[in-house]
């Protein structure tokens, strides 16, 4: 985890080197780090925009590497969700983007024995796709082959004997908070009540940068680098 104290002090040297002190209050910088927090997900995800015709993934995308994925793996959760009375699976008040959809289903139920069982992809698709694949009569939506949609009352699958599904997914990440105490009228950082950044060391830079240009300032990745490097020297 990053710790929210080490991404302030960071912003605020640099504001310093450029004689930018006080110019931004505590409020803003946790707005910000809120902000940076779902940017940078939403950047390791793939940004829409960045998609290109003909190349399925933006250039930087969920898997596309593993360093990617290291980067976002404290938020990656499964859920075993049931259908509910309505016949749809509920998606996850913490859902932020999808990752694999699947189920179980039973080899040998009728054997009289311990059933074996495999695990079977569902495959999402668009609502034209989906309404395609529901009226065909080559391709039909079966046990092996189940296909899904997603509603605002949750995911959509069929066939309709699947009562429970295995949804992966990118969790909302927790928001970050700098806590503070006052001393001497000046604020001083608080542990208590404080929450860090829940991605990995290594993104430390990445974070920083985002949270710097969110309050304005014009950060370069060799500052925040040669900020950390100084920091590692004193071993603080």
């Amino acid at each position: 985890m990053i710790s929210v104290n080490t991404i302030y002090e960071l912003v605020a040297s640099v504001m310093l080197n450029k004689k930018q002190a006080g110019s931004f209050t505590i409020e803003q910088f946790n707005t910000a780090c809120l902000s940076a927090n779902l940017d940078f997900l939403k950047y390791r995800v793939g940004l829409p925009e960045n998609y290109q015709l003909g190349a399925p993934f933006a250039p930087i995308s969920y898997q596309v590497t593993q360093k990617i994925t290291d980067d976002v793996r404290q938020h990656i959760v499964i859920a075993d969700i049931t259908k509910n009375a309505n016949g749809y699976f509920v998606i996850p008040d913490d859902y932020f983007a999808f990752s694999s959809l699947r189920y179980r289903y039973i080899l040998n139920k009728d054997c009289g024995e311990q059933p074996d069982w495999q695990d079977i992809d569902i495959q999402v698709l668009s609502d034209g796709e989906y309404n395609v694949r529901l009226r065909s009569t080559i391709i039909p939506p079966e046990l092996k082959y189940p296909v899904a949609n997603y509603y605002s009352y949750g995911i959509l699958v069929k066939p309709d004997e699947i009562n429970r599904i295995k949804l992966t997914y990118l969790k909302v990440p927790q928001t970050p908070i700098w806590n503070y105490t006052l001393v001497d009228d000046q604020p001083v950082f608080d542990p208590t009540g404080s929450v860090d950044f829940d991605y990995p060391v290594s993104c430390t830079t990445d974070i920083a940068v985002l949270v710097g240009k969110l309050l304005g300032l014009n950060l370069l990745m060799s500052e925040v680098t040669q900020f950390l490097e100084q920091r590692q020297v004193k071993g603080i």
